[in-house]
This record gives structure tokens, sequence and C-alpha cells, in this order.
């Protein structure tokens, strides 16, 4: 939560800091929302993995995840060691508590770990 808000407060253009707000938010749904339960060989979800090329996903923002991006960057020198997938939903939730009125939107308490990472994204 801190680091995404450090993030945040590094981006002193309202309508960019936004973007990358927003764009967070836009990942971690991309990420879950390809969720299949009737697929019994690959039901999808969060897995850390979402097809750019997937007419889906026209619009997320590339400059979100990406070799160069703050936020892929944050995760690879402090929080590889959990997976893309709870990462990028616990960023997502530090966005909305730190956007939400009063912080009243907290999902901390609520967060459960655990999701894997697929290791082809498809």
């Amino acid at each position: 939560d801190a680091d995404i808000e450090t993030l945040k407060n590094e981006i002193s253009d309202e309508g960019a800091r936004s973007h990358f707000l927003g764009g967070i938010l836009r990942l971690a749904a991309h990420d879950f929302m390809d969720f299949d339960p009737f697929n019994t060989q690959n039901q999808m979800g969060p897995d850390g993995c979402f097809d750019p090329a997937h007419p889906a996903n026209a619009g997320l923002p590339q400059d979100i995840w990406c070799r160069d991006c703050a936020l892929q960057t944050l995760y690879d020198e402090k929080y590889s060691f959990v997976s893309r997938a709870d990462f990028w939903i616990a960023s997502a939730n530090a966005v909305v508590r730190q956007t939400s009125v009063n912080n009243a939107l907290d999902l901390r308490e609520t967060f459960v770990w655990g999701r894997e990472d697929a290791d082809v994204c498809v």
C-alpha cells in the first residue's frame, strides 16, 4: 500500500496520475475477467496473465506493466516473492483505498494471499 502511494505521489501531473492508478485497476481486472468455471483444462482467472492482443484487453494501458514501467520495476525489485496475480490485486486494493473518500474502502484485512501465476499465458 505504501509503495503504491509512493509511486502515485511521484507523478505530479493529475491526468498522468489518474492514468497510472486506473491502469493498475484495469490490469488486475483484466487478469481475473477471463475466468471460465466451465473450462476444466484451464479456468484462467487471476493467474498473473493477460493477453494484450486479445480484443477484450483493447485499450489496457501498455505503460502500466512493462519492462521499464514503475509498477513492474517495483514488483521485480521488492515483491517478486509473491505471484504477479497477488501483487496486481494487492496493488489494485491499494488504489481503491487511496482513492476512496477518507480511505474508507480498505480491503487489507480481507485480502487472501496464495494465487498462483500460470506458467503460460494463453
